[in-house]
């Protein structure tokens, strides 16, 4: 069978039968995969802890028709983030980020803007960055890569700027300024719309700090839109404080 070579991050793993695991991975070459990681759920066996979530590493594996599921034979870490995955202010929030990466980001397709965006969100969190700008700039910018972020500068009906207050249209394709809305129900304020302003030309470090209310307003927002768009329910957002 044909062997390749990918580094990638693990976004994920569970229990398959009594020695195996499968593992979804984001590889930079070849996107979202999915492996079997044979032996994996013995005491002692040849990956250790590099399936543990956003782990880096460089995989070898082989197939036998496509790159869609893929069996590991070795496994070389590269980044361990076990430390800062694990923490209990960011724990949910990478459960968050995994997850709409699996569920939205379709199978074996190269997705090089998406991986160095990973690469920088994931070093900016070591910074001690807060956890809930860091995920809405991660979601914006996921939105903005897959080509399905709304634009948020301009009312969709009136074609006026909005810098104050708006709120997102029912099919999340864009924003109705105050003269303009109707029965649309999610509010971006200034806040809000200043971040996803200053975040289309900045790197994760340089995000704002959103307050707890402007928090949980583009969160709520972004996940609903991903949601929307991929006609799937994100069940790590049960979980996430801001939410609650």
């Amino acid at each position: 069978m044909p062997q390749a070579r990918t580094r990638a991050f693990v976004l994920g793993q569970w229990r398959s039968g009594e020695q195996d695991k499968r593992v979804h991975l984001f590889s930079r070459e070849h996107g979202r995969m999915q492996a079997l990681a044979p032996g994996a759920c013995r005491m002692k066996n040849r990956f250790g802890a590099a399936l543990e979530l956003f782990t880096e590493a460089d995989f070898l594996f082989y197939y036998k028709q496509d790159l869609s599921h893929v069996t590991l034979s070795r496994v070389d870490p590269v980044c361990s983030r076990f430390e800062l995955v694990s923490q209990p202010r960011w724990i949910f929030y990478f459960s968050l980020m995994s997850e709409t990466l699996v569920r939205f980001l379709p199978p074996v397709q190269a997705e090089e803007r998406t991986y160095r965006m990973v690469k920088a969100v994931l070093r900016t969190a070591e910074k001690e960055k807060n956890p809930a700008s860091l995920t809405a700039y991660f979601l914006a910018w996921l939105l903005r890569i897959q080509g399905t972020m709304f634009s948020a500068t301009h009312c969709c009906r009136c074609q006026h700027l909005i810098t104050e207050e708006a709120w997102v249209n029912v099919n999340f394709r864009g924003v109705f300024c105050p003269q303009c809305h109707t029965r649309e129900s999610a509010r971006l304020d200034r806040e809000c719309l200043r971040f996803l302003e200053i975040i289309r030309k900045q790197p994760p470090d340089d995000a704002p700090a959103l307050s707890h209310d402007g928090g949980v307003s583009l969160l709520r927002v972004l996940t609903a839109k991903l949601e929307y768009d991929g006609e799937f329910t994100l069940t790590s957002l049960h979980c996430l404080p801001e939410l609650q």
